[in-house]
């Protein structure tokens, strides 16, 4: 771009996407955990299955289904140099991109096996359908406490209140928001959407978040996923209309959700990784949102080259603050 200054407040802005998508998978498999008894008591096998299908749909965030459309996954980050590759200009990505992928696939790989779920391509697929098929049935008796659990479940593990959570588990996924494509590809994502979330302002003049998904572990992914969105907004409230316009524009497209749905997952669980008590993600994603953008990228490279650095990076960042948290409040 021939704005520097833009520039960096969009590699800013991927950095915090990456990290938001990344929590967002991170709870779409531990999403149960603060919530197992409650689930356990819907039914005998409730709770294990929601495992399983957990398990299986995050291991086709890894899949080659879209490659027909975007090319695999090694020939994405080999056009990173070309000049319409959204990430050219983008160090981070174009240094550790491929191998956050690499990493995240392993990671994916290795829960579906502990799932029991055999990971050969046509076999997963298969499978998959099978299981999306019995969730149907599933939600059919459940939904509404389901839906109950999901806010339940992002509220114990954000810290936020219940009442700014909004939920809906559905088959019809189509999102009306006004998301931006580019390009035919981005119109088929979007079509073949299960699941989408956005911050809104409540009635009350608080900021909540609004999650709609076809099963659970994906609305956990999505709730979780606005939640962190609202934190990070922090990161872009102290720029004019016009600049956040364009950054928007340049970041906040469809056709980069893919990539950062697989590059994001490992980069968070380095910073979990990273963060000591008595800190938490959401005060880590708040005082990070805040960094400028330098700080920020030298931040997220030490967390992939060298995360002793990055651990006294974030604790020096954290501990510099004793201020009561607002990780939900926005002067603007």
């Amino acid at each position: 771009m021939n704005d520097p200054v833009i520039q960096d407040e969009v590699n800013k802005r991927l950095t915090l996407n990456l990290l938001i998508q990344g929590a967002g998978s991170h709870m779409h498999l531990s999403g149960h955990e603060p919530v197992e008894e409650e689930l356990a008591f819907l039914g005998p096998d409730v709770l294990e299955r929601y495992k399983t299908i957990a398990a299986a749909l995050y291991m086709a965030q890894y899949s080659s289904d879209f490659a027909w459309m975007f090319g695999g996954q090694n020939c994405f980050w080999r056009r990173i140099h070309r000049p319409d590759h959204p990430y050219r200009y983008f160090p981070f990505l174009r240094k550790h991109g491929l191998t956050l992928c690499k990493s995240g696939k392993r990671y994916a790989m290795q829960r579906a096996r502990q799932a029991g779920i055999r990971t050969w391509p046509v076999w997963r697929n298969i499978y998959l359908n099978w299981l999306v098929i019995g969730m149907g049935k599933m939600h059919k008796d459940i939904r509404e406490d389901l839906q109950v659990l999901a806010r339940r479940s992002a509220s114990r593990t954000w810290g936020i209140e219940v009442d700014r959570l909004s939920v809906e588990i559905t088959p019809e996924c189509e999102t009306h928001l006004p998301i931006n494509t580019r390009s035919w590809r981005g119109k088929l994502i979007k079509l073949a959407a299960v699941g989408w979330s956005n911050v809104e302002r409540l009635p009350d003049g608080r900021l909540g978040v609004n999650a709609s998904a076809i099963c659970w572990p994906l609305l956990i992914h999505e709730l979780s996923k606005g939640i962190a969105e609202l934190i990070c907004l922090r990161g872009l409230n102290t720029l004019d209309e016009l600049s956040y316009e364009k950054v928007i524009q340049k970041t906040d497209i469809i056709e980069n959700e893919l990539s950062m749905l697989k590059a994001g997952p490992d980069l968070y669980r380095r910073l979990l990784g990273v963060i000591e008590p008595p800190h938490t993600p959401a005060q880590a994603l708040m005082h990070l949102s805040q960094l400028p953008p330098v700080d920020l990228e030298q931040f997220v490279f030490a967390l992939v080259e060298d995360a002793p650095k990055a651990r006294r990076l974030l604790g020096d960042l954290l501990d510099a603050y004793v201020d009561p948290p607002a990780y939900f409040e926005m002067s603007s």
